[in-house]
C-alpha cells in the first residue's frame, strides 16, 4: 500500500537544520506551521486550527532547503505524513506519551503567492546525476 501524500502551505518556524549521516547523506529538519484563517463578523481575520508539522527532507534537496529558506518564509511542501511518538518525563514524574505528525518532504518551495524569487539551477556533474537523468548532460538547455 502506498503512503498518502499531502500538501502543506505554511511558514517555517525556524531556520532549517542541516546535518549529515555517517555515510555522508544530507538531512534537514524544520517545522512548518499551518493554520486556517477565519474572517469574523467584525471583518478581521483570525487564525484557527494551528498545527505544527515536523518535517524531514533528504539528499541534495536537504542541502538546497538549508541554503535557500529561513525562519518565517512561506512555503508549499508535499510529502508523506506519519504519526510518531516518544515518551517524555514531566517534572520527574511518570513518562508521558507525546504524539506528533512528521512529514517526509519530497517537494518544497517558496509560496509564490507571497514571494518573488530568482531560481538558480543547481549544476551537477554527469557522475552525480542518475543514469536515466535527461538533464545530466544538457547544460543550461532542456533536453527537448
Amino acid at each position: 500500500m502506498t503512503a498518502p501524500s499531502i500538501t502543506l502551505i505554511g511558514n517555517l518556524t525556524a531556520d532549517p537544520e542541516l546535518r549529515f549521516t555517517p555515510s555522508g547523506k544530507a538531512v534537514a529538519n524544520f517545522t512548518i506551521v499551518t493554520s486556517k484563517s477565519v474572517k469574523g463578523a467584525d471583518g478581521k481575520w483570525t487564525d484557527e486550527q494551528t498545527v505544527f508539522w515536523r518535517c524531514v527532507v533528504w539528499g541534495t534537496t536537504a542541502e538546497n532547503v538549508a541554503e535557500s529558506l529561513q525562519k518565517g518564509d512561506s512555503v508549499i511542501a508535499q510529502g508523506n505524513p506519519e504519526q510518531k511518538s516518544y515518551e517524555k518525563k514531566v517534572d520527574g514524574g511518570e513518562p508521558v506519551k507525546v504524539t506528533y505528525m512528521e512529514l517526509t518532504v519530497w517537494n518544497l518551495g517558496p509560496d509564490l503567492k507571497r514571494w518573488s524569487v530568482k531560481v538558480d539551477r543547481v549544476k551537477r556533474t554527469a557522475q552525480e546525476a542518475p543514469v536515466d537523468d535527461p538533464w545530466a548532460n544538457a547544460g543550461d538547455e532542456p533536453p527537448f
